[in-house]
């Protein structure tokens, strides 16, 4: 089995990309856990823009080691080469992004990099962290309302839109919804020059927005 997400800001793609598709044996799982074969290495190799952040790390280093370390147990965390997730360039923010000119939107927030993490149980249910940095804050607050905007017309029928219990509303936002037999829920949020999107998606909706809380606050706390 093999991931394959695609966007960062939609739940119209979420559940639909980022669902474990059978692609010939391209993973296995171990001890009810699984594992990653013959995973496509990722080519992002540097930053994709040539002005200095004002703060905060300098590097795909630097921002990595922002990244939560711990999720909820039964959570195994994936390699970086595991479903094109890793550090992200400005190409592959695009990619992630899913949406129409998303290229010149990225470089008119002045996106630096950004760094994509999962981590999968034994059910094929997945935790998905999206990090992204900027070089001032003017930038990351352009990129969080862009997401909103986003999300809130791209979600599909029956999506729920909710408050990040310990964060403020102003800086962090919930959706939930269920696309056809998974269910997803998703917080974005804003802090300094920094963008992160926690994407929780299961088989039962059923505490999944006390797991993507329990995420998005660690992360949030972090940066």
């Amino acid at each position: 089995m093999r991931l394959m997400i695609e966007s960062r800001s939609s739940l119209r793609y979420v559940v639909l990309s980022a669902t474990v598709v059978v692609l010939g044996g391209c993973s296995s799982t171990t001890a009810g856990h699984p594992t990653a074969i013959g995973a496509r290495p990722s080519a992002v190799r540097s930053s994709t823009s040539a002005l200095p952040p004002r703060n905060g790390p300098t590097s795909f280093a630097g921002l990595e080691a922002l990244l939560i370390a711990k999720v909820p147990a039964g959570f195994v965390r994936q390699p970086d080469d595991f479903g094109d997730t890793g550090p992200s360039n400005l190409a592959k923010a695009a990619r992630d992004d899913g949406e129409p000119g998303a290229v010149k939107a990225l470089r008119a927030e002045r996106f630096l990099r950004g760094y994509q993490r999962l981590w999968m149980n034994a059910a094929d249910d997945q935790i998905i962290v999206f990090l992204y940095q900027f070089v001032d804050t003017s930038g990351a607050a352009a990129d969080y309302r862009r997401s909103l905007r986003e999300e809130g017309s791209s979600a599909p029928r029956g999506a729920s839109r909710f408050a990040i219990p310990g964060l403020s509303p102003s800086h962090a936002t919930g959706f939930a919804a269920a696309v056809g037999s998974r269910s997803v829920a998703v917080a974005i949020a804003v802090t300094g020059t920094f963008v992160m999107q926690v994407v929780c998606n299961a088989k039962s909706a059923r505490g999944l927005k006390t797991q993507l809380v329990t995420v998005a606050s660690k992360q949030f706390n972090r940066l």
